[in-house]
């Protein structure tokens, strides 16, 4: 089974689209809807923990219940003088996350319970 989480990335609220596929992508099951608050940004990552979590200018955020909800941000990361954006996230294993800026070049190795405040 392999799952997506896109956002449409208009107006003030964007909207998360959950969806499953059980056939390798080929068809997408059981999408749904939900509004974002503005600063969650377009990039997500579903963690191996089914949570997910964005990261944008600088800030990380965690929703455990499929985006209904969201954690405060946490600011993990500032660079003087630099924006950081273009923000990737990756789980090479449970618990460990690359984070990456397009811009500002931040190249961050982390644990995903050092980057989470509620």
């Amino acid at each position: 089974m392999h799952s997506s989480f896109g956002s449409d990335g208009t107006g003030p609220e964007r909207e998360l689209f959950p969806q499953e596929s059980l056939n390798d992508s080929l068809l997408w099951i059981n999408p749904a809807c939900d509004k974002l608050p503005d600063d969650i940004g377009r990039r997500f990552v579903k963690l191996k923990d089914n949570s997910i979590m964005t990261f944008v200018d600088g800030k990380t955020r965690i929703s455990e219940d499929a985006g209904k909800t969201w954690s405060k941000p946490v600011v993990i990361a500032r660079k003087k003088g630099a924006w950081l954006s273009y923000s990737y996230i990756f789980e090479p294993e449970p618990g460990i996350l690359w984070l990456t800026t397009g811009q500002g070049d931040l190249r961050l190795r982390a644990r995903e319970k050092d980057l989470i405040k509620y």
